[in-house]
């Protein structure tokens, strides 16, 4: 019977253990870890598998970098990095075989001009043209021959260089993958900064407050073109979507505070917050995230950021003349577009008149009449004169049409 009791306890010893270690393996599970490559056989597996690889080839995988890109990657909630790994490459072989396909992101000419700009503007160095490890080349699905090499760098302003190395290589990838960052970040929109500044400074409901919220908000908010432009053509990437949730819930929080008063953004922060804390595992980390997020943006309005008289109505001003520029355009290109076949028509005959009209020159009219009567020509009177001046003007531009078509059958011919 002793036994038997001891076999009991032993099992349900077990079977508690397996209770409590079976989430935390879980949660381990759906992290995600760097790998280590040594042939290019293993890279093509994970291209295979819709994974794209960024391959960190260095000779130290101590790398304070490449350590802070693995950090970032493992805080990361996994929904947003289901499709991305992160590999370390020390075998020279496989090194020298990426760097020979390897080549810089291609920008055009445009990207090319606005990259060198920026770059003059927050001193960034200049673009690696020499191999010099740790190099970083990024392996995407969509071309999984030859890969995008890293040729950027961070302005080392302090003893932290790997941190603000994997902050210029986060930027890199993300803006290849049009994907968030990796690791968990919180983001902010400078513009809507002021604009929630300028809502929580003024009375509830008052029209003040009204024309922030509801006003200038919206009207910022048209000047984004390239979001109903990506929407319109199906070309909308996961971050632009991010960026059009953070601008809305930027707008739903101002007019909920012209609504409610001005203590909504602390009461939802307290809210929220209480329910981070008191998580009981059943919140997944992507969810967090977005909670996170909106607690960030709360504060933005009830911790808003002080801003100077002249930088508001500098702000207000560019609001204005964009707003001008865009309703311009709006009115000019349409009409760009309508003209008529019966404006072209009336043109033309205005171009003949006058081609008539040069022709009839009064001292040449003279002249050519004296010239006339000396060698026994027959003098023309001046409506004559007039008419055979625009038949000879018709007879130019119908010859100068025909030769145009002439050439325009030509080159359709070839």
């Amino acid at each position: 019977m002793t036994q038997q009791k001891t076999t009991s306890i032993l099992l349900l010893t077990l079977l508690a253990l397996l209770n409590i270690s079976t989430p935390a393996a879980a949660a381990a599970a759906n992290k995600k870890l760097c790998i280590k490559m040594s042939r290019g056989k293993e890279l093509k597996e994970k291209l295979a598998t819709e994974s794209n690889v960024l391959l960190v080839l260095g000779n130290d995988d101590d790398d304070k970098t490449y350590k802070e890109l693995c950090d970032r990657l493992e805080g990361t909630p996994p929904g947003r990095v289901k499709d991305f790994e992160i590999a370390f490459v020390k075998d020279s072989n496989m090194r020298r075989n990426v760097m020979n396909k390897a080549a810089p992101p291609s920008l055009g000419l445009i990207g090319t001009a606005e990259k060198f700009v920026l770059d003059l503007i927050t001193g960034a160095p200049p673009p690696k043209t020499e191999i010099s490890y740790p190099e970083y080349v990024l392996y995407k699905t969509s071309n999984p021959e030859a890969g995008i090499r890293f040729v950027g760098g961070a302005t080392i302003e302090n003893d932290d260089e790997g941190k603000q190395m994997a902050d210029a290589v986060s930027d890199f990838v993300s803006e290849q993958l049009q994907t968030k960052k990796i690791g968990s970040f919180v983001y902010a929109l400078g513009s809507y900064d002021m604009v929630a500044a300028q809502i929580m400074k003024y009375e509830t409901g008052s029209w003040q407050q009204r024309f922030w919220a509801e006003g200038v908000a919206k009207m910022l908010q048209t000047m984004f073109l390239k979001y109903p432009i990506a929407s319109l053509l199906s070309t909308t990437t996961p971050v632009m979507e991010f960026e059009m949730e953070l601008i809305t819930n930027y707008i739903k929080i101002g007019q909920k505070v012209v609504e409610k008063g001005k203590n909504y953004p602390k009461e939802q922060v307290k809210r929220l917050e209480e329910m981070l804390e008191n998580d009981d595992k059943s919140i997944s980390e992507l969810k967090k995230e977005s909670m996170s997020q909106r607690v960030y943006t709360l504060k933005r309005f009830s911790e808003p950021e002080k801003f100077a008289d002249k930088d508001i109505m500098s702000f207000l001003v560019k609001i204005g003349m964009n707003l001008l520029t865009l309703l311009l355009m709006l009115v000019m290109i349409p009409m760009m577009f309508l003209s008529s076949p019966e404006d072209d028509e009336e043109e033309e005959e205005e171009k003949e008149e006058k081609a008539g009209a040069e022709m009839e020159d009064p001292d040449k009219e003279e002249e050519e009449n004296d010239e006339g009567s000396d060698s026994g020509t027959p003098l023309l009177t001046k409506q004559e004169k007039k008419a055979l001046a625009i038949q000879r003007a018709k007879e130019s531009m119908k010859e100068d049409k025909e030769n145009v078509q002439k050439v325009l059958q030509k080159n359709g011919g070839k």
